[in-house]
């Protein structure tokens, strides 16, 4: 058996705007059955749900891969969020004890700039990571549907 490619939100995408395509173009051929000789419209319509139901089932067959995705994701960016604690929590720290005295002007700039620097990274990492995951969760809500119907 071949193993399927990994989960491409770019190809997943484009079945859900194939899916869409086909549904459009079923919409649009209903407003054109009374018109429309019926071996013609049955054999058009045929067509399009045969393409319909392919695409559908494609975008079910992906839905425990997105699953597993999302999965991953969430835990990745749980580990990023605990990690972004930690490092404001540390700066807070190493800032109090700048204003203490602890450190002069001139090693706090270098620790802070240090923290500020790996918490935009932090920060920066995340955002990305939770695009990610909301647009995986909503293609796979998508493909849910598409499995339940």
């Amino acid at each position: 058996m071949a193993e399927k490619e990994p989960v491409s939100l770019d190809a997943l995408n484009g079945l859900l705007k194939e899916r869409q395509r086909y549904e459009e173009w079923l919409g649009a051929l209903e407003e054109k059955r009374a018109s429309t000789p019926d071996s013609v419209y049955q054999r058009v319509q045929s067509d399009y749900q045969t393409r319909l139901r392919e695409v559908s089932s494609k975008l079910a067959e992906r839905a425990g891969e997105l699953r597993e995705n999302i999965d991953a994701l969430t835990v990745r960016l749980d580990e990023i969020s605990r990690q972004e604690r930690q490092q404001r929590e540390a700066r807070q720290e190493a800032e109090l004890r700048a204003a203490v005295g602890e450190y002069t002007d001139k090693q706090w700039k270098e620790i802070g700039g240090a923290w500020d620097k790996e918490l935009a990274r932090l920060v920066k990492e995340k955002g990305a990571l939770d695009a990610q995951l909301t647009e995986l969760s909503r293609i796979f809500a998508l493909s849910v549907k598409e499995k339940q119907a």
